[in-house]
């Protein structure tokens, strides 16, 4: 993978390695070793995940959300810690390490995860792609059980009928195909049609259904 100044990096669990040529000149090799989460951390990080994103797409966008930020350091988990704070760093340079070629690749590094390389972090602190999702959707499964049990409970203890508000509910729907419109269809969708296409439809449907339904009712009692 190459970055927009011309950094070629590899990254795995652990360790970054770079080919870097300042001004276009000879080339050096940086080597960068970032302590991987452990497994507590891990289940940390997925949770914040599943927290912040409302879609896989965001994630896999690349992409930083600010709540994915706030929810890890409410969790008290560092995406990638400061330079200083490497586990090792080596460089082919002749100059006293640790040496600005090295704090420079991280330097990019860091700016390349910000704006769009989050599952690129994951990965170097030990979670790739094929162990993240799995978690992000027990999380996520976890926490609709939860909160599925606690409307079990609520609605055995209150007879009250849950508002419908047909605008309020449109606008939530406008914003989930908005995101499907900005970062595309899932993996799953094979129609031809896009998706966020057919979701309009069918939440312009069902608003329409529902408030008829509800100004029947209502002329009925």
């Amino acid at each position: 993978m190459t970055n927009d100044q011309g950094i070629e990096w590899k990254i795995i669990p652990g360790k970054l390695q770079a080919r870097f040529s300042p001004n276009g000149g000879k080339p050096f090799r940086v080597s960068l070793q970032v302590r991987e989460w452990d497994t507590a951390s891990k289940q940390e990080a997925a949770g914040a995940a599943a927290e912040a994103l409302r879609y896989e797409a965001e994630l896999r966008s690349g992409m930083l959300p600010e709540e994915l930020k706030e929810r890890m350091d409410a969790r008290g988990i560092i995406l990638l810690p400061p330079f200083q704070e490497l586990a090792a760093s080596s460089c082919t340079c002749n100059f006293t390490q640790p040496c600005s070629h090295a704090r420079s690749v991280w330097t990019h590094f860091y700016e390349y995860i910000s704006h769009r390389g989050i599952l690129d972090a994951y990965r170097l602190r030990g979670l790739p792609e094929e162990e993240l999702w799995p978690l992000v959707r027990a999380k996520r499964a976890e926490a609709a059980a939860a909160v599925n049990a606690g409307a079990g409970r609520s609605s055995t203890a209150s007879p009250n009928p849950v508002s419908y508000e047909p605008a309020a509910d449109m606008e939530e729907a406008k914003e989930v195909t908005s995101m499907l419109k900005e970062y595309g269809d899932p993996p799953f969708w094979n129609r031809p049609q896009a998706l966020y296409e057919v979701l309009d439809l069918v939440y312009e449907s069902a608003a329409e259904a529902a408030a008829q339904t509800l100004s029947e009712k209502g002329g009925r009692s």
